[in-house]
């Protein structure tokens, strides 16, 4: 059996309203795709925040690049704010490194000077 009926429509009666033009099809929108080193930046974003702050550079640039690639992508990312986060937790790690080498190296002057002043 068909499932086309053998008999056209009929035409409308007058005084009806004409059918409804239907809309053409379109394809359904890409799904988001997941980013597979979004979890790695997270995760070196955390770990950098977290005291190991020489994580921070890593997690960074590999946040930057990530974020590169699923902005060039054709089809949205799904976990495109688990990137973001990761790099923005990278930088602040970056930050508390760079802050810390200067304490450093600011504490190996005062000693060295006190050390050359105490003779």
């Amino acid at each position: 059996m068909d499932s086309y009926p053998s008999v056209p429509p009929p035409p409308p009666r007058p005084g009806m309203a004409p059918p409804e033009p239907t809309a053409p099809w379109r394809p359904p929108p890409p799904q988001p795709v997941e980013h597979p080193q979004a979890t790695t930046v997270m995760l070196l974003g955390v770990l950098s925040i977290a005291g190991f702050s020489f994580l921070g550079p890593v997690a960074w640039t590999m946040g930057r690049r990530a974020l590169a690639q699923a902005d060039a992508a054709p089809f949205p990312t799904a976990n495109r704010s688990v990137l973001e986060t990761g790099t923005r937790l990278g930088r602040w790690g970056t930050y508390i490194l760079v802050g810390t080498v200067a304490l450093i190296m600011l504490a190996v002057v005062a000693v060295v000077v006190l050390e050359a002043t105490a003779r």
